[in-house]
């Protein structure tokens, strides 16, 4: 994915020296276990999700419970 023939490398490589990692994208709407925190000890320990975006602010993911 580069920008141009003349500039064989992205943006972010050029700026930062080193390619991009895509390990953490996830496609929008697909299933995900996640952890509950808050729980009775009988419950079960993960609730499924789906996936729906990243959050501005901070690292991490943005999971619509499907249970509730």
């Amino acid at each position: 994915m580069a920008p141009s023939k003349t500039v064989p490398q992205t943006p972010y490589e050029i700026w930062h020296g080193k390619p991009a990692s895509y390990k953490c994208l996830r496609v929008w709407g697909s299933p995900a276990y996640v952890k509950r925190v808050v729980r009775d000890k009988l419950d079960s320990i993960s609730s499924l999700c789906r996936f729906v975006g990243y959050p501005k602010e901070t690292m991490g993911y943005y999971f619509y419970d499907l249970s509730e």
